[in-house]
This record gives C-alpha cells, sequence and structure tokens, in this order.
C-alpha cells in the first residue's frame, strides 16, 4: 500500500447520558432540577477517602470493609469450608470485622502451607 492516504482522526464528542436514554430520568427529579451527575473522579476520591478510614482504622462500620470482610470470606470458604463458614457466622452475627477476617485468612493460609510441606507432614503425623 504504496500510496494509501493517512486515515483521518474521528472526533468523538462526549454524549451525556439523558441525552442519550431521556426515559431512564425521573420525571419529578429533572422538573426540580435535582439532577446530580457524578464524575468518575468524583466516585474514586470518594472511594479513596472510605479506603483512607479503613486504613485508618479498620475496625470502623463502613460499607466498603463489609463487603470487603465478605469478599474475603468467600476466599476463606474455599480455602477451608469449615474455617470459613464458622467465620461467616461470626461476621453475619456480630458485625463485618475486617481485622478478625484477615487474621483467620492468613493463620487458614498458613496452616494450609504447612500441611502441605514435607516438614509439616512429618510434625503432624501424616507422613
Amino acid at each position: 500500500m504504496v500510496g494509501a492516504r493517512p486515515v483521518r482522526k474521528i472526533r468523538r464528542r462526549r454524549h451525556r447520558a439523558d441525552e442519550v436514554f431521556p426515559e431512564l430520568e425521573p420525571a419529578e427529579a429533572a422538573s426540580r432540577g435535582m439532577r446530580r451527575t457524578t464524575t468518575f473522579a468524583e466516585t474514586l476520591n470518594e472511594m479513596r477517602a472510605q479506603f483512607d478510614e479503613i486504613v485508618e482504622d479498620p475496625g470502623t462500620d463502613n460499607p466498603l470493609s463489609r463487603l470487603t470482610a465478605y469478599a474475603l470470606n468467600l476466599v476463606l470458604l474455599v480455602l477451608a469450608f469449615p474455617v470459613g463458614f464458622a467465620m461467616l457466622i461470626v461476621n453475619v452475627l456480630g458485625g463485618a470485622n475486617l481485622r478478625t477476617t484477615v487474621h483467620v485468612l492468613a493463620l487458614t493460609g498458613a496452616a494450609i502451607a504447612l500441611v502441605n510441606t514435607e516438614a509439616g507432614a512429618r510434625l503432624l503425623g501424616l507422613g
């Protein structure tokens, strides 16, 4: 393709959601001027603030902290079902505590690694 023309750049304009899908906007909110659009940067800053709050004090009752604790519970259920089920019951009844869940997950991982080594198997009398 010796004589080919260069491809011209296509300019795309950003579409607003209410322009593309006008029927999805609530009528009463639009009539009162209550529409609030959040940008990606605002959402990201809000999540960073929540994450900083969790890092400073993991025991806080935060939606992101609870979601993380339950996600780690699922990992624990896959690794060791009885331990994961016990942690799930503790988190449901006592409130999702991220610090406790992470500690139990670390101890379970260490125990699984120990059992899978030759020295650990000899120590437990399995090998």
